[in-house]
């Protein structure tokens, strides 16, 4: 296998640094079996019916990225679209959650989301193959990177709310000692992470044949993660007692019988904001996609094909309608597939060892919670929020700057950092969907101002259309 290496020319890449990349990407997406039924059991979810969903959907994700599109991709649920959940159910129950008309609604709007996704995604373009393909290509990169940011704010802000909830009764001001556990656990993550990746370019720029080593020293970059949830599983007290994972029969029949109650939610506003909010996310998120891929190729030997990009597309669309059916949100390409992407993984087997990462952890998880030692147990949202906090963070950065070294930092033009900032702030503070509106809106002005403009052309048309929809979609989920 040829792939390009970063700095131009080409670079062997070979079944062992496939296998690191696949790793690599694994320790950088392990987090969600756990995050998903921490997060979703406190809106009703059933907690071991999620983990066993979450479980089957990495791996099913994983194995199908791999046979159809054949790219190094992962699939698993969207973390922005669990606490874009969480979000809309707290708006409009408050602290009381009925968990049966949570559950469904999340579920109705969830289907509601893929099947829009899914539709668009096997509509042929002349163009670009497939008419979401289209769609990215329609929003203009300042709106694109006001999306991405929002949901870095959102990950970013939800992670920090979660910090207080780590402490008990039995340890004086809790809360103090939370945020000082919470922001040594990022430091953590900053210093084994920047201390590997300066490392691995060092290797890259000064021994581009040496791909394996700069392979291993992003597996250890990306490491980062995983030490910082075992430090604070070591650090803080520990908060519920979770229930054992119940078998695989239960999640498909609570997914089934909650999305069946689709109908008699029609008429019921937050959901219809929650899945347009859903709709937005999944349809211009393309980070970590085979178009983001396609986009950032080195070379055209290390670019996926057209037919490719579509395939990817119809692949992860055909999972999102079908993982209400199992009681779960929707599942995405993961931003963190960058990670394999810079071990040097090119090719579908990166996503086959992840996807029998997966499994095993899956299979370890059912072992130890027959065995009464529940693992799943140590892991609570305050426990994982450094980590989910950096993810934030890290999307945000990619946005707005272009290029950086141990000297200077390169911003991106005023047109895409002021929308992004915006949306990446209010999506922190306040919620996705205003972000959103607000980040697209501040776009369309400095159009406006641009005194090269004479106001909005037949291009920035749809885009205020989709502003329309976005101010619409944030009145509707509260």
């Amino acid at each position: 296998m040829e792939a390009a290496g970063e700095g131009g020319g080409l670079r062997k890449s070979s079944t062992g640094i496939e296998v690191i990349a696949g790793i690599t990407v694994f320790f950088a997406c392990a987090y969600i079996v756990f995050f998903a039924p921490a997060t979703l059991s406190a809106i009703g979810f059933d907690y071991g019916a999620v983990v066993t969903a979450t479980c089957l959907a990495c791996v099913a994700g994983c194995l199908a990225v791999a046979a159809v599109p054949r790219l190094p991709n992962v699939l698993a649920p969207a973390t922005a679209i669990i606490y874009l959940s969480v979000d809309a159910v707290r708006a409009k129950f408050g602290a009381e959650v009925p968990a049966a008309e949570a559950v469904a609604g999340v579920l109705a709007a969830s289907l509601g989301a893929g099947l829009c996704v899914f539709v668009v995604s096997i509509l042929p373009s002349a163009r670009h193959g497939s008419q979401r393909v289209a769609l990215l290509e329609l929003v203009p990169p300042p709106l694109q990177a006001a999306v991405v940011s929002g949901i870095g704010g959102l990950l970013a802000g939800s992670a920090m709310r979660s910090v207080g909830g780590g402490r008990t009764a039995a340890v004086p001001d809790g809360s103090r000692l939370d945020a000082i556990v919470f922001v040594v656990g990022v430091a953590l993550i900053i210093l084994i992470e920047l201390s590997f990746k300066r490392a691995a370019h060092k290797v890259r720029r000064e021994s581009p044949a040496q791909g394996r080593k700069a392979a291993l020293l992003e597996l250890g970059s990306s490491s980062a993660i995983l030490v910082s949830i075992l430090f604070m599983i070591a650090a803080s007290p520990l908060l519920q007692d979770f229930q054992a994972v119940p078998a695989f029969a239960i999640g498909v029949a609570s997914g089934l019988d909650d999305v069946g109650a689709l109908w008699d939610l029609r008429e019921d506003g937050w959901v219809l904001g929650l899945g347009l909010a859903m709709l937005f996310t999944l349809l211009i998120d393309f980070v970590g996609s085979p178009y983001d891929f396609r986009q950032l190729a080195e070379s055209e030997a290390a670019r996926p094909s057209e037919a490719q990009v579509r395939s990817g597309y119809w692949t992860d669309a055909a999972m999102m309608v079908a993982m209400p059916f199992i009681g779960l949100t929707p599942s995405v390409y993961f931003g963190e597939n960058h990670a394999g992407r810079l071990a040097g993984g090119r090719t579908w087997r990166v996503a086959l060892v992840a996807g029998g990462l997966f499994a095993g952890l899956g299979v370890l998880i059912v072992v130890s919670s027959l065995l009464g030692w529940r693992i799943n147990a140590f892991i609570s949202p305050f426990v994982l929020a450094p980590a989910i906090f950096w993810i934030g963070i890290k999307i945000i950065g990619e946005r707005m700057i272009v290029s950086y070294d141990e000297e200077s930092i390169r911003l991106s033009p005023k047109n895409v950092t002021i929308p992004a900032a915006i949306s990446s702030v209010v999506g922190a503070v306040y919620s996705f969907p205003a972000a959103i509106f607000l980040g697209f809106s501040v776009y369309l002005v400095l159009v406006c101002l641009d005194s090269r403009s004479e106001g909005l052309s037949l291009k920035e048309w749809p885009v205020f259309a989709l502003t329309v929809l976005a101010g619409v979609t944030a009145a509707l989920s509260g």
